[in-house]
């Protein structure tokens, strides 16, 4: 057919082979991606997604793992979920990495209460601190121990607890002399046989305080002493009675003395006071008499009339008698 004037002309064969040719290289081109895209997603190539291993054991999520082409490092964690669960990977579930690369899973383990008695409190903290416990009470408890050395931890040591459960730890704290000024005898050996110290009693001169009550002890009050040690309890001794006792013992004892070189013999004590110092003033019932040998025959006494004879008597610290007014002798 002839060609009209002005109209285009029909494409030649040549053109017609390289549409042809681009034609089959899109759709060449177009089947690769999808065959890329195919092969990609079936992780034939371009590395391996980190499967959801979380929540099963341990043993199952590393097969699964290993399946999959990874190698599996494991690390426990201490948790309150189930022991040997899978708690997380890193790298987390749905991650596209390099076949062959290792994949870390977070395993539970059960959280123990440490050993820690015998431990200083400061370290004994910080151990049940790695376990994750945060509910811990602590009481001070009297004991031999160093100061600061836990004695007791409950629930005992190799328990499994939660994190909030409560730990009670008891450390020790030195027992100390307790004070036991102005209370009677009795009251301060019971006070200090309590912190289970044994007592030894000793005196002191205190005029200021009632005889027999407490003054003090040794070690003082409040010093650091380990129970089942003595403790020497002192208590107040006036010496105004001590004397007046002495005193009057010594002229019961003395039924006949010599007062101012005049024999006497002593029927009845009748008082007895303290002068201050380490003086006694006192009052006796008393007569006088002589003993008289006449010619080689026996003896013969003679008594005077009973009178009332005073005077004073003075004793060093030995008490020993140091002197009197009138001197009185024993005879």
């Amino acid at each position: 057919m002839p060609v009209q004037p002005g109209a285009p002309k029909p494409p030649s064969a040549a053109s017609r082979r390289v549409k042809a040719v681009v034609v089959a290289l899109l759709c060449l081109a177009v089947a690769a991606a999808a065959i890329a895209g195919i092969t990609y997603s079936l992780q034939l190539w371009g590395g391996k997604v980190v499967p959801d291993v979380v929540s099963m054991y341990a043993d199952e999520a590393a097969s699964q793992l290993e399946s999959e082409g990874f190698a599996v490092d494991r690390v426990q964690v201490k948790s309150d979920e189930p022991e040997d669960i899978v708690l997380s990977t890193d790298p987390a579930a749905g991650t596209r990495i390099d076949a062959g690369a290792t994949v870390t899973i977070e395993v539970s383990v059960a959280r123990m209460v440490p050993d820690i008695v015998g431990k200083p409190l400061e370290e004994a903290m910080k151990m049940l601190a790695a376990e994750g416990f945060g509910n811990i009470e602590t009481i001070e408890v009297k004991s031999n121990e160093a100061a600061g050395t836990v004695t007791f931890v409950a629930p005992v040591a190799g328990t499994r607890s939660k994190a909030d459960a409560k730990i009670t730890v008891e450390a020790a704290v030195p027992y100390r002399v307790p004070e036991v000024r102005g209370l009677s005898q009795d009251e301060a050996t019971a006070a200090l046989e309590n912190e289970g110290y044994t007592v030894k009693v000793g005196y002191v001169y205190d005029e200021n305080v009632p005889e027999g009550s407490a003054v003090g002890t040794d070690p003082a009050a409040g010093e650091a002493l380990n129970s089942g040690s003595q403790v020497t309890l002192n208590l107040a001794k006036h010496r105004s009675a001590e004397l007046v006792a002495l005193t009057r013992a010594w002229l019961k004892d003395s039924s006949k003395v010599r007062i101012n070189g005049q024999d006497y013999e002593i029927s009845e004590v009748n008082d007895v006071g303290y002068s201050g110092g380490n003086s006694c003033s006192y009052t006796v019932t008393a007569r006088k008499f002589e003993t008289h040998s006449w010619f080689g025959f026996e003896a013969e006494t003679r008594y005077g009339n009973y009178e009332t004879v005073k005077g004073t008597i003075s004793w060093n610290d030995s008490n020993e008698m140091a002197g009197s007014d009138p001197k009185i002798e024993r005879i």
